[in-house]
């Protein structure tokens, strides 16, 4: 089965299957769609010491994007803490 290029991270046919969704990147607009974070916020994440949120990949001079699967676990240890307060 061969996946669709622009599928989401959270397509519910991935997670009905417990499919592991195929590796793919994430562009700045998209991001902050899934996370629900602002660009300036996810680029203050970026700046701490040590960063809060995953490095993106360089793509060219002025593009970069995020990998599904940092942006995945990103968002898992978000939850696990949440539920761990």
């Amino acid at each position: 089965m061969e996946a669709h290029p622009h599928m989401s991270l959270t397509d519910s046919s991935a997670i009905k299957s417990n499919e592991v969704p195929p590796e793919r990147l994430i562009r700045i607009e998209e991001l902050t769609g899934v996370i629900g974070l602002c660009r300036s916020s996810i680029y203050k994440k970026l700046a701490e010491d040590p960063p809060t949120f995953p490095r993106p990949i360089k793509l060219g001079v002025r593009a970069v994007a995020w990998t599904s699967s940092s942006v995945q676990q990103w968002i898992a240890e978000r939850i696990t803490q949440t539920v761990g307060e």
